[in-house]
């Protein structure tokens, strides 16, 4: 029917076509309309939440971050079941933890998750906050609900490996950086960490054996190197050390 009408009047509206632009892609075309149709009197919370992507995709952060905010005040009651809603708070909530605002961009996460709860790489999100704030607890929480959710999120067995190292869990935390590594992901310091576990439970050559595959997998593992070296040093193979 639009398109029949469309025809007939050679005529679109700035929000329609800004919608369309942002459609395909063309941001600069996309941001015109778009301003033009809120310039123009429309409250649509769609249209903040899209002029909002462009600014972000512009590198204007806190001017998305403005639009992000408009667009849930008005979406939150316009529209509560659209995805743009839950986007909205995802974004915002990324863009405050890059500012390190973490507490803040917790609450966003948190307001998405509640419009979706199955969103297991923002639950990985909220467990890297977790662990910058020392919560351990917390972050294992946020990284176990992940996995449950997507046991393919490969790079959440890498941060779940991390915590269960930091509380000296050496077989939670194997299991998980072999699952990193086979996965490709973190590759040298899942590696690395195989090593630190093997040294700390006495089998010196294994762990030898994975700090050498963690120099393979990167040259420049700096904490490879330096374990290598203090394991020769200790075994008075000196020249290897004082390469290492």
């Amino acid at each position: 029917y639009l398109k029949k009408w469309e025809s007939t009047h050679q005529w679109i509206t700035p929000s329609r076509e800004g919608r369309e632009l942002f459609r395909v892609g063309d941001i600069a075309g996309a941001q015109k309309s778009l301003k033009a149709a809120i310039a123009g009197g429309s409250d649509d919370g769609r249209l903040y939440y899209e002029l909002g992507y462009c600014r972000q995709a512009e590198g204007k952060t806190d001017e998305a971050a403005d639009c992000y905010r408009k667009a849930i005040e008005r979406l939150s009651t316009q529209a509560p079941d659209h995805l743009y809603l839950f986007n909205a708070h995802y974004l915002l909530g990324a863009i405050l933890e890059e500012k390190g605002e973490n507490d803040a961009a917790l609450s966003e996460f948190d307001r998405a998750l509640a419009l979706r709860p199955d969103t297991p790489p923002l639950r990985y999100r909220k467990a890297i906050i977790y662990r910058e704030q020392g919560k351990i607890d917390a972050a294992t929480g946020e990284i176990e609900a992940a996995l449950k959710a997507d046991p393919n999120l490969t790079p959440a067995n890498y941060l779940i490996g991390l915590l269960r190292l930091e509380k000296e869990d050496w077989t939670g935390a194997r299991g998980y950086f072999e699952k990193a590594a086979a996965g490709n992901v973190e590759v040298a310091s899942s590696r690395y960490c195989l090593g630190y576990i093997a040294f700390r439970e006495g089998r010196t050559e294994e762990a030898v054996a994975s700090y050498r595959a963690a120099l393979q997998a990167d040259a420049n593992q700096k904490e490879a190197r330096i374990a290598l070296g203090n394991i020769a040093y200790e075994q008075e193979r000196l020249p290897e050390a004082e390469e290492h």
